[in-house]
C-alpha cells in the first residue's frame, strides 16, 4: 500500500476492543497493584479514540477517497465480492 493508504488503516484501523481484553487479563491476573489506575487509564483513552475518530471519520474518509480517485490506484478500486452468510441446514 501507498503511504496515504496505510496512514487511512493505521488511524481508522481496529482498535480498543483489544485495549480493554488485555487490560482485563492483567488486572485479573493479579499481576499489578496498580489495576484501577490502569483500568482508569484504558477506559479513558478508548473512549477519547472512539471521540477522535469519529470526529474525524467523514473528513479521512473525504480526503482519501478524493486522493484514490486521483491517483492511479487498481487495488484501492478493485470489487469487493459479497461475504459468505451462513445458511442453516436442516438435520
Amino acid at each position: 500500500l501507498r503511504g496515504p493508504s496505510v496512514v487511512f488503516v493505521g488511524w481508522f484501523g481496529p482498535r480498543g476492543l483489544a485495549s480493554i481484553l488485555f487490560v482485563l487479563l492483567v488486572v485479573e491476573s493479579g499481576a499489578l497493584a496498580t489495576g484501577p489506575l490502569l483500568e482508569s487509564v484504558v477506559v479513558l483513552t478508548v473512549t477519547m479514540s472512539i471521540v477522535l475518530h469519529g470526529a474525524s471519520a467523514y473528513a479521512g474518509a473525504t480526503r482519501y477517497g478524493a486522493y484514490v480517485a486521483a491517483q492511479d490506484m487498481e487495488a484501492e478500486r478493485m470489487p469487493v465480492d459479497e461475504m459468505a452468510v451462513r445458511i442453516r441446514h436442516r438435520g
